[in-house]
């Protein structure tokens, strides 16, 4: 058993976690040789924590070998409706999409824009016509109703970044199919996210030194929450554009086992540019959306507000709709029957080899 030790050491994992693997027949032979989407469907059950799969996922990818045979990509028997798995699972995703959505786009541009409308957003007069000597009265004023609650929001979308960071990548190495490399999906994922951060890093800077929604409105709600949404927005997506080309450069020059434990260690930031990419997006919608309100009033405003709910509820929905997909096409996807014949045989095959080794 040291060698299983030694191997599941090597991930980094803490050592109550290699005896609840072990425990469970999750060993190095279950590992090399299970189909990835069965493996995570597994440790799943077993509430192996997401970056613990990600590790075992990766440190399995230069341990496989294409045994040369070549599987169906499709089967008469699988209607054009296969990757739909019913109407309850759908009208999930739009809800979470919706109400999520709600809180990220709706809520805080409706609420700026109806208190800009009514005429609530701005400091009072005395702030106003005498800025010089009041000037600590309008930093407080900017801290509590606008610094404060930017960074709190900024806080918020931190803590989660690494959960969404890990949601994506550990799809992406579950549902590939035999043959694929983990570097080559690796690859094309930071090309193609960096690619889009640079450019919507490039539109945010812009947007940052144009017009404000309201060039004669001193300190207004709309100015500074447009400000500091593309203040966020520049955050994410520099960190989108860092993280791809900095992954991409340290993942060139490793292969075999090594590539295998530095990916499973560093899945966290081999997410962050998709994720980024994505919260860059949701920010500088918001930002847009203020910067109408203040340029061609609250008509125009609200009807921005509803157009790009329905676009950021539509894009949520395909994310999800992807992301539940299970490629069922080589033998990956749920744990059926088959799955788990296949995986106690596995187990049993692993300690009866042990069991030889000791006799």
């Amino acid at each position: 058993m040291s060698g299983e030790s030694n191997y599941l050491d090597a991930m980094g994992l803490d050592k109550h976690l290699q005896r609840q693997l072990q425990s469970n027949g999750i060993t190095r032979n279950v590992i090399e040789k299970l189909d990835p989407s069965t493996l995570n469907a597994i440790l799943k059950e077993m509430d192996v924590p997401i970056d613990a799969r990600c590790k075992l996922l990766m440190m399995r990818e230069e341990t496989e070998e294409d045994d040369g045979e070549t599987k169906e990509k499709g089967d008469e028997r699988v209607s054009l409706l296969s990757g739909w798995v019913g109407n309850a699972k759908e009208a999930c995703y739009w809800a979470k999409a919706l109400i999520i959505c709600l809180f990220t786009t709706v809520a805080p541009t409706l609420i700026i824009g109806m208190l800009n409308y009514y005429g609530y957003d701005r400091p009072p007069e005395w702030m106003v016509n005498d800025p010089e000597n009041h000037q600590g009265e309008i930093l407080l004023y900017q801290l509590t109703r606008v610094i404060l609650p930017a960074l709190a929001v900024l806080l918020c979308i931190y803590i989660y970044t690494p959960k969404f960071s890990l949601f994506f990548v550990g799809k992406l190495i579950s549902n590939r199919s035999k043959g694929v490399k983990v570097k080559e999906v690796m690859t094309a994922m930071l090309a193609n996210s960096g690619i889009i951060a640079a450019l919507l890093l490039t539109v945010v800077y812009a947007a940052l030194q144009a017009d404000l929604p309201e060039e004669d409105a001193i300190g207004s709600f709309l100015n500074m929450y447009y400000s500091a949404f593309l203040l966020m927005a520049i955050f994410y997506s520099f960190i989108a554009t860092m993280m791809s080309s900095i992954c991409f450069l340290y993942m060139q020059p490793l292969s075999g086992g090594a590539l295998g434990t530095f990916m499973g260690e560093m899945a966290l930031y081999y997410g962050e540019p998709i994720t980024g990419m994505i919260i860059t997006l949701l920010l500088l919608l918001n930002a847009t959306v203020l910067w109408i309100w203040g340029q061609y009033g609250a008509g125009s405003g609200m009807c921005a507000v509803v157009i790009f709910y329905l676009f950021c509820v539509r894009v949520l929905v395909c994310i999800q709709n992807l992301h539940g997909w299970e490629n069922v096409h080589d033998g990956t996807g749920e744990v059926k029957e088959v799955d788990r014949t296949q995986f106690d045989s596995l187990k049993q095959s692993t300690k009866k080899s042990q069991n030889d080794y000791e006799i």
